[in-house]
């Protein structure tokens, strides 16, 4: 679940338009784009480069990939790789993001008193996130924010509850190291692997939304489903769960914006968002425009 540990012990990439290629690159290692379907691909205007100007080997079969593989000059690969960082992203990455954002969440927790927010008969089953009528989505959160805050507890959300990984599991790892009295809660369909001091609680079900309602913190790298309601002492961050794009996304791509759905979901999340966290001078800037 966690692709960053993969991306760790990888020593090539080779992928066709996945932004993952940017933060591969960063640590120094080769990239080749494998796109037999660029020329209508790029018909789309979706991408924020041109493929061209990207330091990474571009081909189309599998006899160029070869070529280009042995090929390789890594020393010259990794010059332009850098000027290409350096003139058009504008790359901050300095491999402790994670701590940064739990040492700005750790900050908004206090030592207040636990409540138990758990009253017997309030889990109610079938609710499914992205399914479940934005209405009732939102009147569940009206009913929660009765209930008072936790000021301990943090909420995690990997990819609407995928398992443990991306960015939001190293910052619940940095906020184990740093304090042992907090309610670190997990949203996970299915099961998922966890350590000591992580609960996981069903992404779809009505206890997400209430954990969600009485959390301090919120941590997510998506988007939190139309009817989400934030309150107004909740901090709430957003690690979106790419570094740099090479798809346009948010407002910035044609599709979103004529979407109502789009619109109305985006407006649940980024105007309420307390911290996003940006590798680059281009990632900023893209996510103040892309997501208003």
């Amino acid at each position: 679940p966690d692709l960053h540990e993969l991306m760790a012990i990888a020593d090539i990439l080779i992928t066709d338009y996945s932004n993952i290629m940017f933060e591969f690159a960063a640590a120094g290692k080769p990239v080749f784009l494998f796109a037999p379907d660029l020329s209508a691909y790029s018909q789309k205007n979706i991408f924020y480069f041109d493929v061209g100007t990207l330091p990474f080997p571009c081909v189309q079969t599998q006899e160029d990939l070869l070529e280009a593989m042995h090929s390789l000059d890594i020393k010259a690969y990794r010059q332009k790789t850098q000027a290409f960082f350096a003139e058009h992203v504008g790359l901050r990455e300095s491999g402790r993001a994670s701590q940064a954002a739990a040492a700005a969440a750790v900050d908004k927790l206090t030592s207040a008193v636990v409540h138990t927010i758990m009253p017997d008969g309030s889990i109610r089953k079938g609710i499914v996130q992205d399914e479940t009528p934005p209405a009732i989505i939102s009147s569940l959160y009206d009913k929660y924010h009765a209930f008072p805050i936790d000021s301990k507890k943090l909420v995690f959300i990997n990819f609407h509850g995928r398992g443990y990984g991306c960015n939001p599991k190293y910052i619940a790892q940095e906020m184990l190291k740093r304090r042992s009295d907090l309610d670190l809660v997990w949203m996970a369909r299915g099961n998922a692997s966890l350590p000591q001091g992580v609960r996981s609680v069903p992404y779809d079900s009505e206890q997400a939304i209430m954990e969600i309602a009485t959390a301090r913190v919120l941590i997510d790298n998506t988007m939190m489903f139309t009817g989400f309601k934030k309150r107004p002492d909740q901090f709430y961050v957003n690690t979106w769960h790419g570094a740099i794009p090479l798809k346009k996304i948010g407002f910035d791509n044609p599709a979103n914006k004529k979407s109502k759905n789009y619109e109305a979901r985006n407006a649940c999340n980024f105007p309420h968002v307390d911290l996003m966290l940006s590798n680059s001078r281009f990632a900023s800037n893209m996510y103040r425009r892309a997501f208003g």
